[in-house]
C-alpha cells in the first residue's frame, strides 16, 4: 500500500536520486514537478473509462416517513439502487427524472421509484419503515483521506470522536467504518478540533475505538492520503508520473511507458474480470487500444 508521502518518496528516489525524509520536506520546490506529475497521473488514470475501479457499492437505512436522503454517490449506475425489505427480498428502485411529481406525493410504503433533487435522493412511495438501500455507483472522488475513531461513538447520538480532525470541514461527507456491517454515510454539522465531529443526524450504530473513517475527495493533501483504488495497483501512478517527468528522455520514456502499459493491461483485465476485456490507454496524448 502506498500513501501520498510514500508515492512522492518512491518517485523522488528514481528521479532525484534521493527521497524526502519528512513529509514537511516536500514543500521544497525541488519536489514541485513530482507532486504535479503524481496528481495529474492519479486524476487521469482514475477517471479513465478503461477500467472499473470507479465502481463502488455502499448502503444506508431509510427512516420511516422520511423522503429525502443525502446524495454523495457520484453517478448512480443504471438499475443501481436496490432495496431490501423486511423479508429480505431485493428489488430495484427505478429512476424517474420527474422529481417535481415525487415532491408532491405523500403516499407511504415500500419505495419503487427515486429521483434526484437538491443534493438528495427522493423516494416514492415515502418509506414507511426501515429498509436497507444498496447503491451501485461511479465515484468522482479519487483520493481517500483517512481518519481513526479514538473513543467509542455511541448510536442514537450525533458525536463521532476522532484522533484528528485536520482537513475536515463543515458539510463534508464522511464514510464511517466502510465495508463493514456498521458502515454509515454522514454529514458534518460542526467540528471540535482534534476531538469530535457533530453530525447532522444521529449515528445508527455504535462505532468502536480504532474504527476507520474516510473522507472521499479530489486532491492529494496530507501524508496519509491514499488513491481511491486497491493498493496493489498503486504502482501504476509511479510509472505514469515518471513517464511524464522523463518526457524528454527517449530511453527512460520508453522504459516507463512499457512498465505503465504492462500494469495497465493487468488492471484492465482484473478489474473487468475477463481476458476478453478491451481497454484504452494514452501515450503522449494519443489514444491506443489494448486487445487481449
Amino acid at each position: 500500500m502506498s500513501n501520498y508521502f510514500q508515492l512522492i518518496q518512491n518517485i523522488s528516489k528514481i528521479k532525484l536520486g534521493k527521497s524526502p525524509t519528512l513529509f514537511s520536506d516536500t514543500t521544497n520546490k525541488r519536489y514541485n514537478k513530482i507532486i504535479n506529475a503524481l496528481s495529474d497521473s492519479l486524476e487521469d488514470f482514475f477517471l479513465s473509462s478503461s477500467h472499473n475501479l470507479r465502481e463502488k457499492q455502499s448502503s444506508f437505512l431509510t427512516v420511516a416517513s422520511q423522503q429525502g436522503y443525502i446524495h454523495v454517490y457520484g453517478e448512480i449506475l443504471q438499475d443501481g439502487l436496490q432495496i431490501t425489505d423486511s423479508d429480505n427480498n431485493i428489488t430495484t428502485i427505478k429512476f424517474t427524472p420527474n422529481y417535481q411529481r415525487l415532491l408532491k406525493l405523500t403516499d407511504t410504503g415500500l419505495p419503487s421509484q427515486y429521483s434526484i433533487f437538491n443534493g438528495k435522493i427522493l423516494f416514492y412511495p415515502i418509506p414507511d419503515d426501515v429498509y436497507t438501500i444498496t447503491v451501485l455507483y461511479n465515484t468522482d472522488k479519487w483520493v481517500n483521506g483517512l481518519y481513526e475513531i479514538d473513543s467509542e461513538s455511541e448510536s442514537e447520538q450525533d458525536k463521532l470522536y476522532l484522533t484528528s480532525t485536520t482537513g475536515l470541514s463543515t458539510n463534508d461527507v464522511v464514510v464511517i467504518e466502510p465495508d463493514t456491517a456498521r458502515e454509515e454515510v454522514m454529514v458534518i454539522d460542526s467540528i471540535t478540533d482534534d476531538d469530535y465531529l457533530t453530525l447532522t443526524e444521529n449515528l445508527v450504530y455504535t462505532h468502536p475505538v480504532g474504527g476507520s473513517v474516510i473522507l472521499h475527495k479530489s486532491i492529494l493533501e496530507y501524508e496519509t492520503d491514499e488513491p481511491n483504488f486497491p493498493a496493489k495497483y498503486h504502482k501504476i501512478l509511479e510509472y505514469d508520473a515518471l513517464k511524464r517527468l522523463y518526457y524528454a528522455d527517449e530511453y527512460k520514456l520508453v522504459k516507463y511507458t512499457g512498465l505503465y502499459n504492462d500494469k495497465h493491461r493487468q488492471i484492465v483485465v482484473e478489474s473487468r474480470g475477463s481476458e476478453d476485456s478491451t481497454g484504452y490507454f494514452s501515450i503522449n496524448g494519443m489514444d491506443y487500444v489494448n486487445r487481449y
